[in-house]
């Protein structure tokens, strides 16, 4: 179900394009193709459309397009649970490391999205504070700790930043992204998904709530949460990390992929024949064996195994 928000005179513009509905205001910036749901109700004078779970966003514009997950603004604790990239005096210092990295990544024109775990403030006016200061158009997949920000979403939608966008561009508890720049849909979603849309296709999926940890799953799907990463991650880096892996498959078990770095050195060993020559990256962390491009980088918690 994907939140969005329409005056009544964006209404009034909505045409049709190729057969799918075409908001004319958005155009400029970027073109979504959206499937509407019916439901639709009234949201402090605005009309929130509630967008039916099997909606397919089409990225199809020219700017940079990022994804991350668990950031944990304002998180106490976090560091204790996740240090690898959280060494900070306060948690003041790691929200500014926090929107510091984010605005070095992420262009006034570029898009994120973020699946969920956003804050851990119960301060509306800090978070909305916090988000003011990010650049470009920020997609939210709610999180379990998203709560907050989903009572008052319409009050996200509706403040404007600095370089022009609302606090958040859209809100959704689950959205298939098609990128035709690596040729896939996508599939986001804050929690692992054991067989999700698309998975015997070869769709991805993307998922965060595990931190510096992946869900031993079938088939090729990635946590792209900060606490694995350190960094937010582009299509080409999902595409390089899961293209390589099997997509799930139709009759019988698919076995799952390990979750650990020394159970990916174990996988390798066992599967020779499916591995491929070293990438660039592996040779660059000394790496000799023969794997397949990206499995190495898949397993952030040992050095030989991050990008």
């Amino acid at each position: 179900m994907l939140f969005s928000y329409q005056t009544a005179s964006q209404r009034s513009r909505k045409v049709k394009y190729s057969g799918l509905n075409l908001n004319q205001d958005k155009a400029a910036s970027r073109r979504q193709y959206t499937r509407y749901g019916k439901a639709s109700q009234r949201c402090t004078g605005l009309n929130l459309i509630h967008y039916i779970s099997d909606s397919l966003e089409l990225h199809t514009n020219m700017s940079k397009i990022f994804f991350t997950s668990d950031l944990h603004f304002s998180h106490k604790n976090i560091a204790k649970f996740c240090p690898q990239f959280r060494r900070f005096a306060s948690i003041e210092e790691m929200d500014e490391h926090l929107v510091a990295m984010w605005n070095r990544t992420v262009s006034p024109e570029d898009e994120v999205y973020n699946l969920g775990d956003l804050s851990f403030s119960h301060d509306l006016k800090h978070i909305t504070h916090l988000l003011s200061r990010l650049n470009g158009r920020h997609h939210l997949i709610f999180g379990n700790h998203d709560d907050l920000i989903q009572r008052h979403i319409s009050r996200f939608f509706q403040t404007t930043k600095a370089d022009g966008h609302p606090l958040l561009a859209s809100a959704q508890p689950y959205l298939k992204l098609k990128l035709p720049e690596i040729n896939n849909t996508l599939v986001l979603f804050h929690y692992p998904i054991n067989e999700w849309d698309g998975c015997h296709k070869g769709w991805y999926h993307l998922y965060g709530h595990l931190h510096d940890r992946l869900a031993p799953l079938p088939g090729r799907a990635l946590n792209v949460g900060f606490d694995l990463h350190g960094r937010f991650l582009s299509p080409q880096d999902i595409d390089t990390l899961l293209r390589p892996l099997p997509a799930v498959s139709h009759f019988g078990e698919t076995e799952p992929m390990p979750d650990t770095p020394d159970a990916a050195r174990i996988w390798v060993e066992q599967n020779p024949k499916i591995c491929l020559p070293p990438c660039t990256i592996c040779c660059a962390a000394n790496c000799r064996r023969n794997v397949r491009p990206g499995l190495k980088q898949h397993f952030g918690a040992d050095a030989a195994y991050t990008i």
